[in-house]
Order: structure tokens, then C-alpha cells, then sequence
């Protein structure tokens, strides 16, 4: 036969636990108070067998703790052994109050019923996480004062530096020779990659204490796209790099939203782009489309070429100060902030910031944002309307890069116009041998074999 528990075993591996084991009837009056609980609440078992459960609960909490208990004795929990977790006020022999985490317990047996309650006091568990909380409250009260005292110093950094890049910029258009050229030209252009860092740092502070506020006004978001690829045009030409983009149907022409943000988050992925390619193109393209809540979501993709992110990195790039390897700052420059600003900035205009890469192969960032449309004019349709002149005209495309003369052929076409589209200079010469008429041809200016300006004198003979 199965060996059974003599009630004083029982009683004595129930005093060996740590934690206070509290039992009542169903008056709630104490019948079981262990060693546990005679170390905890300091009284002794005679002292509390026959006394209401409520004199272990300080004064102001006794209503609340008996209605408590009488619903839980009292509902409709009829199995025989159900718990309740919960945290609790307790109070001591001596009236110390301590915070408890309780665990009761109902069982019935003979038409009895008794509450076991397993009480554990957290006080220091409490207390650690009070000093937690009020290093946390101290830390963020010391984040924003070195960031409030960061935006105010870059303020003061900018101004004279502006005026270093103002004298030697007038300084260049005077009579100077050529190594005194070459001095200030060094010093400007350090002055201006200064600025660009004290920038991304302005900006970063300002996101950390939230005092960077989104404008909203109607632009066209060709123009915001055109403006950020001639800001970084030089940069793409000095690497020969091609720079080109596509507006897909679907998007609005005119949007209401902070155009200046949208630019800068567009600057921050090109000049990304074009720093990490050393060969091949950087494009961009828009797309759109209507959200049933209203307004658009649009999305603004920046491919390149480039060398790639590693895919256990991908997850770090958009962290603060984080580079890919150690040595891409000394190598390329940059604070490694420019995506975590262009991420908090589209997450504030109501999307975000993902990307998408391989290493070797190019990488591809796709900033999204939510806007309304100013109106109903869709940008196809604005330039569907403003090309009634060259509608139905023959264009030769030239170029032997395949994604420019995708996107001439699609503006082209959206133009109205018949174009025919060639990748070389010696095929786009055939085709006018063939007899293929045309009004007007665009020639790219580099290209292998014969550049446009041979194939265009070439062309006129025909």
C-alpha cells in the first residue's frame, strides 16, 4: 500500500519552506501559520491561531483585502484546488508595511472550505527596482541635457563656420595663384564636410529631445526628387557613376508633407549610394499608392551597385554612430548617422526605413512616408499634359546603359512620342541606315567605342 504523510510530517516539511504559509476557514480566521510566516510577519502561531487574517494587512488596505477574499471563497470556482497570484501590502508584529507576492489557493474537503495563502516578501526585490527606475529617470534626464547642450553648441559651431566657408568661396573668385588655390580650396571643402557632420549632429539632438518639428506645405515631388540628384551630381560624375531616376504611376504630382525632410532623407540615402559605389549606377524610383484611411503611401527606393552590407549586419546599420566594420569612417567618412536621422524622419512622417542588400551586388534603401495629395493631378498625368509638343514625334535613344534607356523609353512614351532605343553608337547607326526616320535624338555623352558627340556628327550625314 502507498506509504502516507503523517499530519506531523506534514506540518513539518510545511515550516521548512522559506516562503509564509497562511491558512484560514471560512470566517477567515488564521488555522495554520508556519515557521515561514512566524519569520516573515515576526508572530508567533499562538499568538495569530484564531485571529482574523485581516490583522496581517495594514489598516487602509483591510476593506479592499476582505471583500477580495470573500469573493474569491464565495465565486464560482468550485474546483477543488484553484490559485490567484497577486501583489500585496503586509504589515509586521512591529507595524513595518511590506510589499508581498501571494499566491491563494481554495480547497474543500469534508463540506470545509480553506484558504491557503503563500506569501513572499519582495521588499528588496522592490527596492532594486525603485533604484533601477530612478537610475533610468536619471539617465534620460542626463541624455537630454547633453543633447539639449549639444543642439545649442552646434548653433554656435555653425555660424563662424558658415563664415569660413563664405570668405574662402570669395576667396576663390580673387586673383590668387595656384597654390594658394589649392590651399583654399582644401580648406573649404573641410569646412564643408565639418558642417555636413555638425549637421547630422544638430539634427540627432534634436530627435533625442524631440524638438524637431515636421512643416507641411504642397510641392512637387519631381522637383524634391530633381533637387536632391543635382545636390549629389557632381559627387556621381567625379566616381562616373550613373544617376537617374523613375516616378512610377500611381504617384500624386503635388503632396502636402515637409519637403525639406523628404530632401534630406533622400541626400542621406544618395550620398550613402553613391560613397559605397565604385562603379555601375545609383537610381532612384518612386511608387505610390492610396490608403483606405486617406492619403497616399509613398515609397522612395535608392538602388545602387555598390559593395553591399553583409546580412549579419543589416540589423546594426540603422543604430546610432554604427558603421559596418570598424574601419568604414576612416575609409569612406561619415558619423554613421545619416540613417538613423533619415529613419527617425520617415517614421515621423508615417512610415519608415527598411533596406535590402548583397554584399557584392548593390544594396537598396526604400524610405516610406504618408502623405495627402494636394490634389488630383497624378504626375503622369501633369507630364502626359505639359508634352503637347513633342507628342508624336520619332526619338532615338542612345545610351549603353540599360536602366537609362528604360526610363527614357518609358518618359518618351508617356510623352506620346515613338521612340526606338539603341545601346551603342554603331547600332543606333544601323538603324538609321535602315531608314528608320527620326525628328530628334538623345545621346548619352560617354559611351565605349564613340562617344555622342562623333555619333551625333555621324548621324547628321544621314
Amino acid at each position: 500500500m502507498p506509504h502516507t504523510l503523517s499530519p506531523e510530517q506534514l506540518s513539518n516539511i510545511i515550516d521548512i519552506a522559506e516562503n509564509a504559509v497562511i491558512c484560514t476557514d471560512e470566517r477567515q480566521k488564521i488555522i495554520l501559520f508556519n515557521k515561514g510566516a512566524e519569520r516573515v510577519f515576526g508572530w508567533t502561531a499562538a499568538e495569530v491561531t484564531g485571529q482574523d487574517l485581516a490583522m496581517l494587512m495594514p489598516p487602509r488596505f483591510r476593506p479592499g483585502h476582505a471583500e477580495r477574499v470573500a469573493g474569491f471563497q464565495h465565486g464560482e470556482r468550485t474546483a477543488r484546488r484553484m490559485g490567484e497570484r497577486g501583489t500585496i501590502h503586509a504589515v509586521r508584529k512591529d507595524g513595518s508595511e511590506f510589499p508581498a507576492e501571494a499566491t491563494i489557493s481554495k480547497s474543500a474537503a469534508g463540506g470545509r472550505v480553506i484558504l491557503t495563502a503563500i506569501l513572499q516578501d519582495i521588499s528588496e526585490r522592490k527596492a532594486y527596482e525603485r533604484e533601477l527606475e530612478l537610475a533610468r529617470d536619471s539617465a534620460e534626464a542626463a541624455m537630454q541635457a547633453k543633447s539639449m547642450f549639444l543642439a545649442n553648441m552646434s548653433h554656435e559651431i555653425r555660424t563662424p563656420l558658415n563664415a569660413v566657408i563664405g570668405m574662402t568661396s570669395l576667396l576663390l573668385h580673387t586673383d590668387i595663384d595656384d597654390e594658394q588655390r589649392d590651399y583654399t580650396e582644401t580648406i573649404r571643402s573641410s569646412s564643408e564636410a565639418l558642417l555636413a557632420i555638425i549637421n547630422d549632429l544638430l539634427d540627432y539632438s534634436k530627435l533625442e529631445v524631440g524638438r524637431l518639428d515636421l512643416e507641411r506645405h504642397a510641392f512637387e515631388v519631381r522637383r524634391c526628387v530633381e533637387e536632391a540628384l543635382d545636390l549629389l551630381a557632381p559627387s556621381a560624375s567625379d566616381k562616373n557613376l550613373d544617376l537617374a531616376y523613375m516616378i512610377e504611376p500611381g504617384v500624386p504630382a503635388t503632396i502636402l508633407a515637409d519637403a525639406t525632410r523628404l530632401r534630406q532623407i533622400l541626400v542621406n540615402l544618395l550620398s550613402n549610394a553613391i560613397k559605397f559605389t565604385h562603379h555601375g549606377e545609383v537610381v532612384v524610383s518612386v511608387s505610390g499608392e492610396p490608403r483606405e484611411e486617406g492619403g497616399y503611401r509613398l515609397v522612395f527606393a535608392v538602388r545602387d551597385t555598390g559593395i553591399g552590407i553583409p546580412p549579419h549586419r543589416l540589423g546594426d546599420i540603422f543604430h546610432s554612430f554604427t558603421q559596418v566594420d570598424a574601419s568604414t569612417t576612416r575609409k569612406y567618412g561619415g558619423t554613421g548617422l545619416g540613417l538613423t536621422i533619415s529613419r527617425r524622419l520617415a517614421e515621423m512622417m508615417g512610415g519608415g526605413l527598411t533596406v535590402d542588400s548583397e554584399p557584392g551586388r548593390g544594396s537598396t534603401f526604400s524610405a516610406a512616408i504618408v502623405a495627402d495629395a494636394f490634389d488630383d493631378q497624378l504626375a503622369e498625368h501633369v507630364l502626359r499634359d505639359r508634352a503637347a509638343t513633342v507628342r508624336g514625334r520619332r526619338i532615338l535613344i542612345v545610351d549603353d546603359n540599360a536602366t537609362n534607356r528604360r526610363i527614357l523609353m518609358k518618359q518618351a512614351l508617356l510623352w506620346g512620342m515613338s521612340p526606338l532605343a539603341a545601346a551603342s553608337a554603331v547600332e543606333a547607326l544601323d538603324l538609321v541606315r535602315d531608314g528608320h526616320p527620326f525628328d530628334v535624338a538623345v545621346l548619352d555623352m560617354q559611351m565605349p567605342d564613340m562617344d555622342g558627340a562623333r555619333l551625333a556628327a555621324e548621324l547628321r550625314k544621314h
